[in-house]
């Protein structure tokens, strides 16, 4: 297992809802206070008999990078299957965007959601800037579709969105002439226009070549540090986890959180013990200076 030294990086941007805006916008030492995104209480899940996640409890702010490690079958991908309202929970309650998830599913419309393996059709015939437009059509309502016509703020903010993820010169090409990594960069718009308030990344550099994956984090990275976004990262990958992340969830069941902000070396020995406690004793704590991010 490899790690980086941490860095608070608490930078906001425009509010989303809106019109999107690209500007940075950085705040001084003291920080507006930050509502919280999502809470989790005393959750518990079971498959059958088989207790998968245990009194799980986690507050992620407003704008916050959240990521969550853990070995295989330690339930991450339930949790976030839960937080997508797919499976529902045995006990606890959960509060996205202040709606009780159990009783009201209004919060998804400001979800997005890139998973491990994109279900895309790439010989659908359509190019770039059309799917990212089709997306569109989800906020403003299917039954709008017949007689729906793009806004130039539509055009404009699509424009937008593939200047932020490098999909300029790509705008024109069709899905079957995308690489691995353009095909996330393509789902990557397609969540940002329609102005959501949380991302959440279930191994977001599964399957790509590492040039792609170093492109693609650089990238996630200036969208968490442009945008009022909120953004929940799955990864195994501990090299990137710890460029990037405000608060680290070791998850095995149980979870054990962590802040990583300007307070890591005081928090470094509690945070290689929850490591060691998830992925047992045999577990080799090397740190790194040197990152794969520019």
């Amino acid at each position: 297992m490899a790690e980086h030294a941490a860095h608070n990086r608490r930078v906001l941007g425009s509010s989303p809802g809106g019109p999107i805006n690209y500007s940075l916008k950085k705040y001084s030492n003291k920080n507006p206070p930050m509502s919280n995104v999502i809470e989790i209480k005393n959750l518990y899940f079971k498959y059958d008999q088989e207790l998968v996640l245990e009194d799980i409890n986690l507050e992620v702010e407003e704008g916050e990078f959240v990521s969550i490690i853990g070995p295989n079958g330690a339930g991450k991908t339930t949790l976030i299957k839960i937080l997508l309202n797919l499976i529902p929970f045995n006990q606890g309650t959960i509060k996205i965007l202040n709606k009780d998830i159990s009783k009201d599913t209004s919060y998804l419309e400001y979800i997005g959601y890139l998973p491990q393996i994109s279900n895309i059709d790439k010989n659908f015939p359509i190019t770039v800037k059309e799917a990212i437009l089709i997306s569109k059509y989800k906020r403003k309502g299917l039954f709008s579709l017949p007689n729906f016509v793009y806004t130039s703020q539509d055009k404009i903010e699509v424009e937008k969105i593939m200047e932020l993820l490098n999909l300029e010169d790509k705008k024109d090409k069709k899905l079957s002439e995308l690489s691995g990594g353009q095909i996330q960069k393509l789902l990557l718009a397609r969540a940002l226009i329609r102005n959501i308030k949380i991302l959440i990344l279930d191994e977001p550099t599964n399957f790509i070549d590492p040039k792609s994956k170093t492109e693609l984090l650089n990238i996630i990275s200036k969208i968490q540090n442009s945008l009022n976004i909120t953004i929940l990262m799955v990864s195994h990958d501990l090299n990137i986890v710890y460029k990037l992340t405000d608060k680290l969830v070791c998850i095995n069941k149980k979870a054990f959180v962590s802040k990583l902000d300007n307070k890591y070396q005081q928090n470094k020995e509690k945070i290689q013990q929850d490591l060691k406690s998830i992925y047992s004793q045999n577990f080799e704590y090397i740190e790194h200076f040197n990152c794969i991010l520019e």
